[in-house]
């Protein structure tokens, strides 16, 4: 959710912003998003459903994308 649709929602207290304390859905990807073409060749780097890494690829790292962050494990 953004804020908007979290507060439609009544979730506005715990969705709707990247905030310590939030609940987070997000993907970091290797590359900016393009509505072209190239968004075929872009790799999800991590993904983060409710604050949590479900996803990281070894391969990437995140600095390299442009991302830092950390989470706990």
């Amino acid at each position: 959710f953004t804020a908007a649709p979290a507060y439609a929602a009544f979730a506005e207290n715990h969705r709707g912003l990247l905030r310590e304390g939030m609940a987070a859905d997000l993907s970091i990807f290797d590359a900016e998003l393009r509505p072209d073409r190239s968004l075929l060749e872009r790799r999800a780097v991590a993904t983060i459903v409710d604050g949590r890494v479900v996803h990281r690829d070894s391969a990437a790292t995140l600095e390299a994308a442009g991302a830092s962050f950390s989470c706990a494990p």
